[in-house]
């Protein structure tokens, strides 16, 4: 059984099993997604009815509330009030949405309502539907320098991974010891999270622990890679070179998805409505975001200038 299990753990095929469950997953989550967006676009079509008719018939509609109601029924009721989220997922959840209608709700009541409130929510529907729009049309993004670089990045991690594999095969595979497949076990680990770690970096929540989390796994894969290279190579001079590359590639693949996801619709609408956000939640709310450990990187603040002027530009074209 032993000598089968050793025919079958090759390299090749763990590298084509991995691929092949990372593809499969992949395709399920953009199948799931594409059936609920396109679910959602209907809804999207009355809404644009209901912001164009908030407008038109403005603060003296007798059935004001009654529209309210109908456009509430037809957004992510999750996203009223939400606050055990981050900024992002409420976005995501029509968050900046439901705010708005609270506000014109309020002033309705105490009869302080104005036209602007109207055209403000109308505005907001319009944005969130622009928002679904492409997430449906998700397959056909510009690929953008950025985008090259960081699959570039990913992939030179991976790639490291596999060197390490293949190099410590007799180690890892054939001859285990309780080191070794301590260290494999640790390589599987590092495999997931180059794929997960970008992801987490501009998903978290709004308080300190994702972003010491995600700042300690960076330093733990580069570790564990300084780790390996010593102990497959003994020596002392290589681990600490492989540890130094694979930090500075690891920080790459976090700082490309960060400008990525700046330069996204769901980044500029973050940056539009982030204040807001925080008002809501309230004081404790850290106004720091893991992508400003990059600040003290002078190449990194440059570039942040730069995604400002372009946010600024695409929120005057909203």
């Amino acid at each position: 059984m032993y000598e089968i299990l050793k025919q079958i753990a090759t390299p090749a095929i763990i590298t084509g099993l991995i691929s092949s469950l990372y593809a499969y997953f992949q395709k399920k989550k953009e199948d799931y997604r594409k059936y609920v967006y396109e679910n959602k676009q209907e809804n999207f079509k009355e809404l644009v009815v209901y912001a164009d008719e908030l407008v038109d018939k403005g603060i003296t509609n007798p059935d004001l509330e009654k529209l309210l109601f109908k456009i509430s029924q037809k957004i992510n009721p999750y996203g009223r009030k939400i606050k055990t989220f981050g900024k992002y997922q409420w976005i995501e959840d029509d968050g900046y949405v439901w705010h708005q209608i609270e506000i014109i709700e309020k002033n309705h009541a105490s009869e302080k309502l104005q036209i602007e409130d109207l055209k403000e929510l109308a505005h907001r529907i319009q944005i969130s539907k622009r928002l679904l729009d492409i997430k449906v049309e998700k397959n056909i993004q510009l690929i953008t320098s950025a985008k090259i670089w960081f699959y570039l990045f990913q992939y030179a991690m991976l790639s490291l991974q596999l060197f390490f594999m293949y190099s410590g095969y007799n180690c890892f595979i054939e001859q285990p010891t309780e080191l070794s497949s301590f260290l494999a076990f640790c390589l599987i680990f590092v495999m997931i999270l180059i794929f997960l770690l970008p992801e987490l970096s501009v998903n978290e929540s709004d308080d300190r622990n994702p972003e010491i989390g995600i700042t300690v796994l960076s330093f733990f894969i580069a570790g564990v890679d300084a780790w390996i290279a010593y102990y497959l190579f003994n020596n002392f001079y290589i681990a600490f070179l492989v540890g130094i590359v694979s930090l500075y590639l690891i920080l790459g693949v976090l700082i490309l998805k960060a400008i990525i996801f700046g330069e996204s619709e769901i980044g500029k609408v973050s940056t539009i409505y982030i204040e807001e956000y925080r008002k809501l939640q309230g004081p404790e709310l850290s106004k720091r975001r893991f992508i400003d450990n990059f600040k003290v990187i002078p190449f990194f603040n440059k570039i942040q200038n730069l995604l400002r002027k372009d946010k600024r530009d695409g929120n005057d074209d909203l």
